[in-house]
């Protein structure tokens, strides 16, 4: 079937039916036929017929797309699995110049080439990422949506990272973000910030400072009667950004303006995750922020019984076991800091969720000799607390 569809395709030219496509688009959905595809050299056949501009762009009235987006879509299907060594770099990169449809396409199959560390650093060179930074100016939403995309999936290189910064991307990140207003674009958005804060004191540095930024996504994360998918990832990638600002920069005055913007409940909807590094990513920034002398009010308002209730139960995660107790460190290290800020609502709580008692039974489980500082650190709560 695979190799009659193949041959339809070679031969059929610019009059290619569309029902045929859409069902051969759906037919690669299954990774193990998208394979066949790209073995019967499926690909090399799509690259050079659209390269050639074999396929129309008209519609009929009854069609949603046209000859070439849709061929375009089963490029990027057929290729999704496809070796580095099996794509033209040169042929897809020159796309990045053409029309928005090959654009796109060309930034969604680089994008899903990226998949070592190897394939993205041959992807992401300077040429490369000078031309997707010219390209953020672009607002047509598939360009946006496949550029950000792919360079979000460089971006969790190292290497490659270390190019966007010096690049300065983030700024360039930052202007564009004024004019986005959809939350799948914005996710992908914030999530490339985060990365290059991750390793740019700079970059965490601007963000922080960039309150119309702040206000924006707190604003588009209290959208009403909108709820989607892609909004509820727009604001868990949102919290874990202030995570990383806060914790990259410790700066008092960034902490205290991303307080102020109301940003708190990003960060504690974190301690809703089932994953270590999320969970992680709450704890750390809280430990920061109740070092600030005097206290923010919102801060020991939010920060409630419930709020504490999980922090506590974070140790009883114990899995994985190369991963948990670094969380638990920094869980009995934020415990510690919340008692010594003297803040009489942080207390009251602290006492009313019965934590020395939950500690006291949390150190009676450790062994003292290999678990030294969760033990230590236990001991000064219970210390604390009974004074």
């Amino acid at each position: 079937l695979i190799q009659t569809c193949v041959a339809v395709i070679k031969t059929a030219g610019s009059e290619i039916n569309s029902d045929l496509v859409t069902s051969l688009i759906t037919l690669a959905e299954d990774d193990t036929k998208c394979r066949f595809f790209l073995e019967h050299g499926l690909h090399t056949v799509l690259f050079s017929n659209l390269d050639a501009g074999l396929y129309s762009l008209e519609k009929e009235e009854d069609e949603l797309k046209s000859a070439k987006e849709l061929m375009c879509e089963f490029l990027a299907m057929v290729t999704s699995s496809a070796l580095l060594e099996e794509i033209s770099l040169p042929l897809l990169l020159s796309w990045l110049k053409k029309d928005d449809i090959l654009c796109s396409t060309a930034f969604l199959i680089l994008g899903n080439l990226c998949t070592s560390d190897e394939n993205t650093e041959a992807i992401a060179t300077p040429e490369f990422v000078d031309g997707a930074i010219e390209k953020l100016s672009n607002r047509n939403k598939a360009v946006r949506h496949a550029l950000l995309g792919c360079i979000r999936n460089c971006a969790v290189n190292p290497k490659s990272r270390d190019l966007l910064v010096s690049k300065d991307l983030g700024s360039h990140l930052l202007v564009i973000s004024a004019d986005i207003d959809d939350p799948g674009l914005m996710q992908k958005l914030v999530s490339i910030l985060r990365l290059l804060a991750l390793c740019s004191d700079t970059v965490a540095r601007k963000v922080g400072e960039e309150e119309t930024f702040i206000e924006k996504l707190v604003h588009m994360g209290k959208i009403e009667n909108q709820f989607s998918a892609a909004l509820g990832q727009l604001n868990v990638e949102t919290g874990r950004l202030f995570s990383t600002v806060i914790v990259k920069t410790q700066n008092p005055a960034i902490m205290r303006t991303i307080l102020d913007k109301s940003c708190l409940p990003h960060l504690l909807s974190l301690l809703s995750s089932p994953h270590l590094v999320m969970l992680n990513q709450a704890v750390l920034p809280l430990c920061l922020l109740f070092t600030l002398d005097p206290l923010p009010s919102n801060l020991y308002t939010q920060v409630t019984p419930e709020v504490v209730t999980k922090i506590l139960g974070i140790l009883e995660i114990k899995k994985p076991a190369d991963g948990y107790r670094m969380v638990h460190e920094n869980v009995l290290k934020l415990l510690t800091v919340m008692i010594g800020c003297k803040n009489d609502q942080t207390l009251k709580i602290i006492r009313d969720c019965d934590v020395k008692g939950k500690i006291e039974k949390y150190k009676s489980n450790l062994d003292p000799e290999n678990h030294e500082m969760e033990n230590n650190l236990s001991q000064q709560i219970i210390t604390k607390l009974t004074l």
